[in-house]
């Protein structure tokens, strides 16, 4: 659905929401299936990015199927200064926080939790 990355160096950390994981019935209900993963990458001047790690960082995020939209679920992805990556929940309205993205190694149930306030 979206993406953002980081980069310092040689090391890449990729961040990727997906939704359309299966189990919709024509928008009636939503799914709490999505998820958001890092991947970090390592790449060189002529090299294609070679893949160190994938790690899914949240999930249970919920996403619906939509005829206006396709899907609504976690989008517009932005990682802070402090490592708190920002997700849009489309589906229900709400921006979602998952601290410590760079390095979290388990999943922030339902997509980590709701941001009142949001700097970037």
């Amino acid at each position: 659905m979206d993406s953002t990355a980081e980069s310092e160096g040689s090391k890449t950390s990729l961040f990727v929401s997906n939704a359309l994981n299966g189990g919709a019935v024509k928008g009636k209900k939503p799914i709490k299936n999505s998820t958001v993963l890092r991947i970090d990458l390592e790449s060189g001047e002529g090299q294609p990015p070679k893949v160190l790690s994938e790690q899914v960082i949240a999930d249970g995020i919920p996403w619906v199927d939509s005829e206006e939209a396709l899907v609504l679920g976690p989008t517009g992805l932005a990682l802070a200064s402090n490592g708190t990556l920002y997700v849009a929940s489309t589906q229900n309205n709400k921006i979602l926080a998952i601290s410590e993205a760079t390095s979290r190694t388990t999943p922030a149930k339902g997509g980590g939790r709701c941001s009142p306030k949001v700097v970037i």
